[in-house]
């Protein structure tokens, strides 16, 4: 009987997920002497063809130093929003993107009364010190980055979308306004695996979390997350023209997925938004769930789709790297080492821009996570990995629903522990 239950619950599921399929509107042509110009700019600031560096999640002095001492010379540094505005100020609660844009000074000025942004100028100054020059991550809407108001998180469905849209907008301009003097930041990254903002609701990192999130969340609306990209693109070129911009597009989840779930695939997002950036970045984990599978043969399949879409913009790899362990799941320093010196002759083969390892902090300073993994991990791990790969969405689904105890738990401490071993323990 229990499992006739778990078969309505599915088709039920089912009958959401697989609704109205994306349609890829008519984009902007490509004119790749667009892509050239911001070439030179690339170079230009960077006195060079190809830059190395470190997408870090905790921007320590610690990590920042590690990272100058291993010759890296980029950082991609968070500034959430949350930390100048742990909670929503009632004070723009009526702001629109209109009322914005016709009086910007006056709501900068505002807004920036009485904020604290010590912590920030901390950040770069510990860059400035070690040599590293600063990709700023700004507008990223992750519940983790974004003020609260009576224990939610600011989101266009808690706000609505042209509050929250109007507050980003805010956020971003008051920021670059403020360090309009500092040097060190070369680039800025708006937002945050946008493309995939839809799954992301399910996985818990965007507001509102879990299935409420994926099924009516405005997160999902591909013309919102267009008019959001454009929006906080135009703002950093009203702050500082000087500036590069990027954004950081998931490339691991298959067009098959995002398709079936009414968003674009890799290609699509890259085009309706290439007009909006100099820089087109991507992320990248191909040895997320397996540690043995030839990580490389999927990297190049991703570049191939993002050079293409990117009009010969300059592309780089915003976030990349192997984990050296749990040596249960067949992970190690060895590997790790390998994949770092493939992925970084590959970058540069393809004619990359530049490359990012995440997670390069010093592994010295890792938080343990306590998880013995067991026969049904490495099964659970493996399965759901090649159907991840090949796109099977409903396969993925229907393990969900029979095992959403299990993926809910134990599932999340493996994975958990996967992510634990980021750090950079071998020199690339």
């Amino acid at each position: 009987m229990k499992r006739f239950y778990k078969i309505i619950i599915l088709l039920l599921l089912s009958s959401c997920f697989f609704g109205k399929k994306y349609e890829h509107p008519k984009v902007a042509d490509c004119k790749p002497q667009e892509g050239g110009q911001q070439w030179q700019r690339f170079q230009e600031i960077f006195d060079n063809n190809f830059v190395m560096g470190v997408s870090d999640y905790f921007n320590r002095e610690v990590d920042m130093e590690s990272a100058s001492e291993q010759s890296f010379e980029l950082i991609r540094v968070d500034f959430p929003w949350k930390r100048v505005e742990p909670v929503l100020d009632q004070a723009f609660n009526q702001l629109t993107v209109e009322k914005f844009k016709k009086d910007r000074d006056y709501w900068i000025n505002l807004y920036l009364q009485g904020r604290d942004w010590s912590h920030f100028s901390k950040k770069l100054l510990w860059a400035k010190n070690h040599q590293l020059k600063v990709i700023a991550l700004l507008g990223h809407g992750y519940r983790y980055y974004v003020p609260y108001r009576d224990g939610k998180a600011a989101s266009p469905d808690l706000l609505g979308q042209d509050n929250y849209l109007a507050r980003q907008l805010l956020f971003i301009s008051a920021f670059l306004r403020y360090f309009s003097h500092d040097e060190s930041i070369k680039m800025v990254q708006i937002e945050n695996e946008l493309n995939v903002a839809r799954l992301t609701t399910l996985w818990g990192w965007r507001s509102p979390i879990g299935m409420d999130g994926f099924k009516k969340s405005k997160w999902s609306d591909v013309n919102f997350q267009t008019k959001l990209i454009g929006e906080l693109s135009q703002a950093v070129k009203r702050e500082n023209p000087k500036l590069l911009v990027t954004h950081n597009f998931a490339a691991d989840v298959h067009d098959k997925i995002q398709n079936k779930v009414g968003q674009a695939g890799l290609r699509q997002s890259i085009e309706r938004w290439r007009e909006y950036l100099d820089v087109i970045g991507i992320d990248s984990y191909p040895n997320y769930y397996n540690a043995n599978e030839n990580g490389m043969e999927k990297v190049k399949k991703i570049l191939e789709v993002t050079l293409k879409a990117s009009c010969q913009k300059p592309v780089m790899i915003l976030e990349t790297n192997y984990p050296s362990g749990p040596v249960e799941l067949g992970f190690s320093r060895e590997k790790q080492t390998e994949y770092l010196k493939q992925i970084k002759v590959l970058s540069q083969e393809s004619g990359l821009a530049g490359l990012l390892i995440y997670g390069a902090f010093d592994g010295r300073h890792r938080t343990p996570v306590v998880k013995k993994i067991t026969n049904k991990d490495r099964r659970s791990i493996l399965k759901l990995g090649k159907r991840f790969d090949r796109g099977q969405f409903f396969l993925l689904l229907s393990w969900l629903v029979f095992n959403q105890k299990y993926a809910q738990g134990e599932l999340i401490d493996v994975l958990q522990l996967v992510e634990s071993y980021w750090a950079l323990e071998s020199e690339p």
